[in-house]
């Protein structure tokens, strides 16, 4: 019934959008998208196609779109956002969120999802990073909000939820230098010898488990 309503709300495109990808029926579910006109409705949807496409270069658009219209700002958006980036590095997640506000460069749910995903993905969010490795992460986020904020209408609601991220960025910079400060500094030796990448290799399994990879 909803199929033959021509004047569906969004709400009943967002239902009959489940309909057509319960049945396999993805192209028909994409088709509704631009029929939909509020911010949620889009996101929703977008997400939902998303969930839906294994192939990661062919989902990652409806991803992008679904920063584009502010979907990790809404309720359980963020961790919709990391299912359907699954297979994505960070870097890469960073990336979708910044072609994501740039799609849509006045809306503030842009601005702001792009926000969360930095401070999610950004130094910080690795309890594992060396000092090393949240700099050069730092570093990346820090470029992806500059280009952002010279991007943004200025004045715009976007551009403060961009300067938010880039006062995070500076908070953290400033964290990351306390702990630098507070290191010392160490030769290791095994057998007499000091430990460098050119001497020692860690040899893990063929199928290492998560720590095992990480050392």
């Amino acid at each position: 019934a909803l199929e033959a309503n021509p004047d569906r709300t969004d709400d009943e495109n967002q239902i009959l959008a489940r309909w057509y990808l319960a049945k396999g029926r993805l192209e028909d579910a994409c088709a509704l998208f631009d029929q939909v006109e509020g911010v949620l409705g889009r996101a929703d949807i977008a997400c939902l196609i998303a969930q839906h496409t294994a192939d990661l270069s062919r989902r990652r658009p409806w991803v992008v779109k679904m920063v584009a219209y502010g979907g990790p700002s809404f309720h359980g958006g963020l961790k919709r956002f990391d299912e359907i980036t699954r297979g994505m590095t960070r870097d890469q997640r960073l990336a979708v969120a910044e072609e994501g506000v740039l799609a849509n460069p006045t809306l503030d749910r842009a601005g702001r999802s792009f926000r969360l995903i930095c401070e999610r993905y950004g130094p910080g969010s690795d309890p594992l990073c060396t000092v090393a490795e949240s700099v050069a992460s730092l570093a990346r986020v820090r470029a992806s909000v500059e280009r952002v904020l010279q991007a943004v209408p200025a004045d715009s609601p976007t551009a403060r939820e961009v300067q938010l991220a880039m006062d995070n960025v500076e908070a953290s910079a400033r964290v990351i230098q306390q702990r630098r400060e507070g290191l010392g500094r160490c030769v290791v030796l095994i057998g007499g010898k000091p430990l460098s990448y050119g001497t020692h290799a860690i040899i893990i399994p063929d199928r290492p488990t998560e720590q095992e990879h990480y050392a």
